[in-house]
C-alpha cells in the first residue's frame, strides 16, 4: 500500500521571525521619516517669514551686545622702551594676544581690569627694557612705572588694576 503525502507548504514558518522583520521595517521607516522631517523643518527655519509661524518663543530672544564696552570699564596704558628706540620685533601681548609692536618708541594700549600685559621678545635682537610710562585716571598707581627686561622670551610686565 502506498501512502501519499502531500505537502501544502514547503517552507517552515517561524512566527517570531516574521514579527521581527515587521518591527525592523517599522523602526526603519519611522527613523527615516523623522530624519526627513528634521531636515525639512530646519530648512524652513532659515526663512524669516516661515520662522515666525514655527518658532513661538522667538519674541523672548534678545539682541546681542555690539561690544564688551558696556560690561567692563576700560583704561589706557602708555608704554615705552627705556632707550626710546624702535624695536619692531618686540610685541605687546594682552592676555596672550598680540595687540601692538614697538614700531615707535611709545605705545598706547587699551586695557580692562584684570588684563595681563606681557612683552614678547622672542625675536628681539639683544636686551630690550619696557616701561609703563603712564596711564589713564582709572589705572591703579601700582601698575605705573612697572619695568621688565626681555631678551628672547616672554615676560609679564603688569596685571592691570582699575579703580
Amino acid at each position: 500500500m502506498k501512502v501519499l503525502i502531500y505537502r501544502i507548504n514547503s517552507k517552515k514558518r517561524i512566527p517570531r521571525q516574521n514579527k521581527k522583520l515587521d518591527i525592523e521595517k517599522i523602526l526603519f521607516v519611522s527613523v527615516l521619516v523623522t530624519f526627513i522631517l528634521l531636515i525639512v523643518v530646519q530648512g524652513a527655519l532659515l526663512d524669516p517669514a516661515v520662522r515666525t509661524f514655527l518658532a513661538i518663543d522667538e519674541q523672548y530672544e534678545g539682541t546681542p551686545l555690539a561690544e564688551e564696552e558696556f560690561l567692563y570699564n576700560e583704561g589706557v596704558l602708555y608704554l615705552r622702551t627705556a632707550d626710546l628706540k624702535e624695536h619692531r620685533n618686540v610685541k605687546v601681548l594682552v592676555n596672550g594676544d598680540e595687540v601692538a609692536r614697538f614700531d615707535e618708541a611709545r605705545l598706547q594700549i587699551t586695557v580692562r581690569n584684570g588684563d595681563v600685559i606681557e612683552i614678547d621678545g622672542t625675536d628681539a635682537h639683544g636686551t630690550v627694557e619696557v616701561v609703563v610710562e603712564s596711564g589713564s585716571e582709572n589705572i591703579s598707581q601700582n601698575c605705573l612705572n612697572a619695568r621688565v627686561k626681555v631678551t628672547s622670551e616672554v615676560k609679564k610686565l603688569v596685571r592691570v588694576k582699575l579703580e
